[in-house]
């Protein structure tokens, strides 16, 4: 009768006129690994962004770098 969307994992979950609910296979098995390599993928170019940044910040106040 309903549809909602499940973000974690990624899917459709269809609901029934009973009560009951029921994961649909739209969502293939492969996009929750790729969207969760993804978001790491992600994370660590924000980290190592930050990184470079906070060192060159460093050594342009030592007044080593230019």
């Amino acid at each position: 009768i309903d549809q909602s969307v499940s973000f974690l994992p990624l899917g459709f979950v269809c609901e029934t006129t009973g009560g009951g609910e029921y994961t649909s296979d739209d969502v293939p098995g492969y996009v929750n690994p790729a969207t969760a390599a993804l978001a790491l993928t992600a994370v660590a170019g924000a980290v190592g962004a930050g990184y470079a940044s906070g060192a060159r910040a460093r050594a342009t106040a030592r007044g080593g770098g230019g």
